[in-house]
This record gives C-alpha cells, structure tokens and sequence, in this order.
C-alpha cells in the first residue's frame, strides 16, 4: 500500500489554518486545493433537519428530524406521533417541583406499570381499562 501524504498551511491573508488531502509525495506540497480547518471557538453553522418546530435527533450520525416528534414555543407543547417507550426507574422521581413525572416500573394493582408522581408528592399508578371495570364493579 502506498503511504498518503497531506498538507497544512497558514493561510496569513484569511487568518485560518487550511489543509489539503491531495498532495505529492515527501515533501513537495499540495497539488490540490486547501480547504479551511475548523478551530476552537469558531462559528459553526450548522443546517437544520426537517421543518419548524421538528425536534433535532442523531439519526446515523446525520441530523435528522420528523413531523411525528415537534415541539411549538408558542404553546410549550412536545408533540408525538407513534411510540413512547418508558424506562423502568430504580426509585421514584422526588423533588418534582411544579412538574409532573410520567415513569415505568413494575406493574401494581392498576395493571399498567405506569407511575406518575407530582408537585404535591402524588404518587399511583395510572390504571388499566380492564382494571377501572373490575374496581368499577367491585365499588358499587
């Protein structure tokens, strides 16, 4: 296999480090063009994926978005279209402040495994259409 060489310039009149990639053998330089290096503390732009309001995700290594996963300042609503897939939590959130916490854990007496917690330390389980009829029925 053949060694590849490579160049790197200062580029004095744009003030930028510059590299090349295409270059001649040992020590003769570029045979290509420089392309500007990218540095600590510089402005990088970058262009967004998908439409206004499309949340920014890693999708292979690329910036991707979807109409099925927004969120609108106008209203703070987080808007989802599919799945929500909810982590089972080693212990119950605590110190919730003024938000409310959805979360998964093992199923209790409601059948769905779950929880939410609240800013008044409200803690149950969300329960089950099929549990609701049994309670239902049990209760009156």
């Amino acid at each position: 296999m053949l060694p590849t060489y490579a160049a790197i310039q200062f580029n004095g009149n744009a003030n930028v480090w510059q590299v090349s990639s295409n270059t001649a053998s040992g020590n003769s330089g570029a045979t290509g063009s420089y392309a500007n290096i990218l540095v600590e503390g510089a402005n990088i732009t970058a262009t967004p994926a998908g439409s206004n309001t499309q949340i920014q995700f890693n999708n292979a290594s690329v910036l991707g978005a979807s109409a099925a996963f927004t969120f609108n300042t106008v209203g703070n609503a987080l808007g989802l279209n599919g799945r929500l897939t909810l982590a089972h939590l080693a212990s119950t959130p605590a110190n919730v402040a003024s938000n409310t916490i959805v979360y998964a854990d093992a199923a209790g007496s409601g059948g769905t495994g779950v929880y939410f917690v609240d800013s008044n330390n409200t803690q149950d389980e969300l329960v089950s259409k099929s549990k609701a009829i049994v309670f239902g029925s049990i209760l009156s």
